[in-house]
């Protein structure tokens, strides 16, 4: 079963750059995906293009029983974390931030509230659930937005550079937290440049470059945390 599936993926910007060209990548139930590359080789784009926010120039791509072509297409099982927190923080306080996700949801205000602090807690923000977003360091911030996609629960959660601007620590931390939070079977796909910090349920990567994917896909052996050789009979990405 196919929670996604992009094939031949090709976008082109109105002045001429293609961010992503023959680009091809599927995900089942539970997959977390890691898709890596230097900073303008596309990974913004491809989450943008998964999350509906961005149609194909050309190609096919099917989400969730639905083929989103030539438009945007928002689907609320479908979260999206940016790599700026602020760029998503609209509440004055986590529990405040996480609650308006669930409100703007149709979710009655204390069953909300219920639920945004339990999600805060497991990220361990529960302490820090009523501190003003600004006094909040970049870590608990990070962890805010991931809350409010959590609480979501999203079939497919998308985190673009989740540990950008954080010490090895705080990273460290975040991805823990996270792992420990997101439900078996969600679709979790990481776009980042920095590859020292890696969910351990992260069992497949997908490198990027000027928008192409190189040959292969990365995978994990089993039980390994650091060895990824390439797959010659890969057939994920083109």
């Amino acid at each position: 079963m196919r929670v996604f599936s992009l094939s031949e993926a090709d976008v082109a910007y109105p002045d001429g750059h293609r961010a992503l060209m023959s680009f091809s990548l599927e995900a089942g139930p539970g997959d977390w995906i890691c898709v890596m590359g230097p900073s303008g080789s596309g990974k913004s784009t491809l989450l943008r293009v998964l999350a509906g926010l961005l149609p194909l120039t050309s190609g096919e791509y099917e989400r969730l029983g639905h083929r989103p072509q030539g438009k945007v297409f928002l689907d609320r099982r479908v979260a999206f974390v940016f790599q700026d927190p602020n760029d998503q923080l609209f509440g004055g306080t986590p529990l405040e931030d996480v609650v308006w996700s669930l409100k703007k949801a149709g979710v009655p205000h204390e069953e909300a509230r219920l639920r945004a602090r339990a999600v805060l807690s497991r990220l361990g923000l529960e302490d820090a659930s009523l501190r003003p977003v600004l006094n909040l360091s970049m870590g608990e911030r990070k962890r805010v937005c991931a809350a409010a996609a959590l609480v979501m629960d999203p079939e497919i959660l998308l985190f673009d550079e989740p540990t950008a601007g954080l010490d090895p620590v705080a990273a460290r931390q975040f991805t823990r937290a996270l792992e420990a939070t997101a439900r078996a079977g969600m679709v979790v796909v990481r776009a980042t440049h920095d590859v020292s910090v890696l969910p351990s349920r992260v069992k497949r990567a997908v490198l990027l470059s000027r928008g192409s994917a190189l040959p292969g896909v990365f995978h994990r052996p089993a039980g390994g945390r650091s060895s990824w050789p390439v797959s010659p009979t890969a057939t994920h990405t083109k």
